[in-house]
């Protein structure tokens, strides 16, 4: 299961090869999840053309979209202030944990300090519960905050 960046759909929809591909594999094998805030990072483009809002809602309708409801909305404070990620980035993070799917994304390095340890001392190990290190955001650590935080 994925959950959709706004740049992998862009590029998507621009007929990039390599996310088509990728991405075409992917509908035919887990349902493909996208954040209400990806929606609105999509439709809200200030010179966004008729033909192209219907090519996104088709898209759209093609995916699972996930409201931005309590449990994601505190997974994604919790991200965006321990990792200091935007506001946009850390709800598709949070989506990303709660539905327990990979996030998809080609900006790395707008996720890379949620989803990599930063040192190699134990500050990255998760503190609330089996201690493993925290590598991606999912599993012990999506299950701690996710738990607590709803």
């Amino acid at each position: 299961m994925y959950v959709l960046d706004t740049n992998v759909i862009i590029y998507f929809l621009k007929g990039d090869e390599g996310v088509k591909n990728i991405l075409m594999e992917a509908f035919f094998a887990a349902p493909i999840f996208v954040s209400s805030v990806t929606e609105i990072e999509l439709l809200a483009y200030p010179r966004l053309t008729a033909e192209e809002e219907t090519t996104i809602n088709s898209f759209l309708n093609g995916c699972v979209l996930v409201p931005v409801d309590s449990r994601v909305a505190r997974l994604a404070a919790v991200l965006k202030r321990d990792y200091g990620l935007g506001l946009a980035d850390s709800i598709i993070a949070a989506t990303a944990a709660t539905t327990h799917s990979t996030l998809a994304t080609r900006n790395i390095t707008d996720f890379k300090y949620a989803y990599r340890p930063q040192k190699s001392d134990n500050s990255n190990r998760c503190p609330h519960c089996c201690n493993n290190v925290v590598r991606y955001i999912t599993n012990c650590y999506a299950k701690c905050y996710a738990a607590r935080y709803t």
